[in-house]
């Protein structure tokens, strides 16, 4: 179970997300929080009651995992034509290792900042 906090009125950079579980009629935090009294929560089922839930296409029909539709799958990937090519493709390798640079040396002060959130 998740339960997830929004409040769309102020932007925040956290979502507070917490777990907990489902017993008559209500849901019990696995941990305290400190949310407004009132504030509206989306609460989302992890799985189905009855056994995991049926994995299905955008269209709603149930994803096929035979050999022959795996293998159609994958002749109409192959058929796809490149996103990039030539000098579009160089231009993106070259904006991608650069923002892969830029990452690295804000990666410490994210795992630091990870470090500190409440266990």
């Amino acid at each position: 179970m998740e339960i997830v906090v929004k409040n769309f009125e102020q932007y925040s950079a956290y979502v507070n997300q917490v777990t907990g579980t489902y017993r008559n009629g209500t849901v019990v935090l696995d941990e305290p929080v400190d949310w407004p009294e009132g504030i509206h929560v989306e609460v989302v089922c992890e799985s189905d009651a009855h056994g995991a839930a049926e994995d299905v296409c955008l269209d709603g029909s149930a994803w096929q995992n035979s050999p022959e539709a795996i293998q159609t799958w994958n002749d109409w990937f192959d058929s796809l034509e490149p996103v990039f090519t030539g000098e579009e493709l160089a231009r993106f390798e070259a904006e991608l290792r650069s923002a892969r640079a830029d990452q690295k040396v804000v990666l410490p002060q994210w795992e630091q900042r990870i470090a500190r959130l409440p266990k």
